[in-house]
């Protein structure tokens, strides 16, 4: 009797598992032409753009590539990576390669392009899926150039520091065999209507930059500003972009283009931002005097994790909100000190990855007032976009007394 009963427990659990692993080996091998782009993509009917980034921020120094199938075992993806790119020369906004690819049909890709070293070490073939969903960035204190960047956790010491900036993006695609070449398959997205395949797969860089710009106002006597400090900033953050929903990608004359309209999930990337800096970092290694008839003259820009707390400055318009802070020391802020004893804080918008805020004082005898010039977030480009969000929004801050 217990025999009986052991070979019906041995069989209720040989079918439980066959049941629930329908998983399987891939079967066949194909190649596929992929490019990725750091520059900006032009926006639809729009003849021709111009780059604001910098060389230093769109250079492509190493790529790391994985597509994840249902159908495989879960430790299995296919795994493309180069870490010398071009030689270690690097490639300047582009980059195309042909990765292996098992079977065709619906896939999750991941790209890292220029990770740091901590990030680099775990960035193998049998990564899985879930571990590269909570990579981490991390960047303690602002730094004023890409090399700059934060390389090290803690105390770790690394031999071979990472060039370039990190970029990333993840997407889902499906994959078909090319009808002029069976041994190939060309990536389309899973909409309708589209009869060409995706060609450019945008990246986005996994940091936020800001720029700090002053002049006098009319009628105020010439000023130095004796300092401009950070406080409450991110010092961590998710490596990928978690997005809304799947809608990837869009068809526009049955063309396959990046969803311009796509936000990301501040509510999902949140959980990755623990580490919330309140110590005052000073920005400007020295006073600068602004004399009368001056324009903006540029102080200093700095690069930091995303901020997903903090308001749109420009709300009213319709565009996505960051979160509400609701602990109080969550929403960054800046300090500025001036020759005359004055003293104001001023708080921030929410600071988006691959978003570049600019923050422009402009110096009155009683307040400053502050622009912020922000990213126009209903065209998501992948390079920094510096267009004016409709009107600038000012804010009047009285100064606190010393």
């Amino acid at each position: 009797m217990l025999k009986r009963i052991l070979y019906i427990s041995l069989f209720l659990l040989l079918v439980a598992c066959l049941d629930t692993d329908v998983r399987h080996e891939p079967q066949k091998e194909y190649f596929l032409q992929m490019h990725v782009s750091t520059g900006k993509m032009r926006s639809y009917g729009n003849a021709g753009s111009v780059e604001n980034a910098s060389p230093d921020e769109k250079r492509i120094h190493s790529v790391y590539v994985y597509a994840f199938d249902d159908n495989y075992p879960v430790s299995l993806s296919d795994y493309y990576a180069d870490e010398r790119v071009n030689d270690a020369q690097g490639k300047l906004g582009q980059y195309s390669f042909k990765m292996k690819i098992y079977d065709s049909g619906s896939k999750r890709f991941y790209i890292f392009v220029n990770p740091p070293p901590y990030v680099r070490s775990e960035l193998v073939a049998n990564c899985p899926e879930d571990r590269l969903k909570t990579l981490k960035i991390y960047q303690n204190e602002p730094s004023f150039s890409v090399n700059d960047l934060q390389q090290v956790i803690g105390d770790e010491v690394i031999a071979d520091a990472s060039k370039g900036f990190p970029m990333s993006n993840c997407f889902s695609a499906d994959l078909k065999v090319s009808p002029s070449n069976p041994l190939q398959v060309l990536l389309y997205p899973s909409v309708p209507d589209v009869f060409q395949p995706i060609n450019v797969i945008p990246l986005f860089r996994s940091l936020g930059k800001i720029s700090i710009e002053a002049k006098l106002d009319d009628g105020a006597l010439p000023v130095a500003i004796n300092g401009i400090s950070i406080f409450n900033y991110t010092g961590d953050g998710a490596l990928l972009p978690v997005w809304q929903g799947e809608n990837y990608w869009v068809a526009r004359d049955r063309v396959a283009v990046w969803n311009t309209d796509l936000k990301m999930n501040f509510e999902e990337m949140v959980f990755n931002e623990t580490l919330a800096i309140s110590d005052l970092f000073p920005l400007l290694e020295q006073p600068v005097l602004l004399n009368k008839g001056d324009t903006f003259q540029s102080l200093v820009s700095c690069y930091l994790c995303q901020n997903s707390y903090g308001k749109q400055q420009n709300a009213d318009v319709g565009l996505q909100n960051g979160l509400e802070d609701l602990v109080g020391n969550r929403i960054t802020q800046l300090r500025i000190s001036l020759s005359d004893g004055r003293e104001s804080e001023i708080r921030l918008p929410f600071l988006c990855r691959n978003d570049h805020l600019k923050v422009k004082f402009i110096i009155s005898p009683n307040v400053v007032n502050v622009h912020f010039e922000k990213w126009k977030e209903l065209e998501v480009h992948p390079d920094w976009n510096e267009e004016v969000l409709g009107k600038s929004v000012t804010i009047e801050t009285a100064f606190i007394k010393k």
